[in-house]
């Protein structure tokens, strides 16, 4: 089973504990609604998967009510807690999909 237990990058500290760090520098609060599964993405620079990172975040994806599996909107939480969210693209067609992709780059 996964877990948060890993060393991160060679530091002397866990990713669960980077997690908390980065929650408690970012002034965050835990949500009072215990039935939902809250998901983020941890962003360091101690952490990097893909994009360097420049500064510490966690970035609000997706919530889920934990027993009936239905997902709820990311923006109506963050703004509640004062989150931060993952941008969103409104777009309609494979064409617009393709031609945001070229506007953003990889990286």
């Amino acid at each position: 089973m996964a877990d948060s237990a890993g060393e991160v990058s060679g530091l002397k500290y866990s990713f669960e504990q980077l997690f908390w760090r980065v929650w408690q520098e970012l002034n965050y609060q835990l949500p009072t609604e215990t039935e939902y599964c809250f998901m983020f993405e941890l962003m360091t620079p101690y952490n990097r998967v893909v994009v360097r990172q420049n500064s510490n975040k966690l970035v609000l994806h997706g919530i889920r009510h934990r027993s009936t599996l239905v997902e709820a909107d990311p923006q109506l939480w963050s703004e509640k807690y004062n989150w931060q969210v993952v941008k969103t693209y409104p777009t309609q067609t494979l064409g617009e999909i393709i031609a945001l992709s070229d506007k953003l780059g990889p990286l």
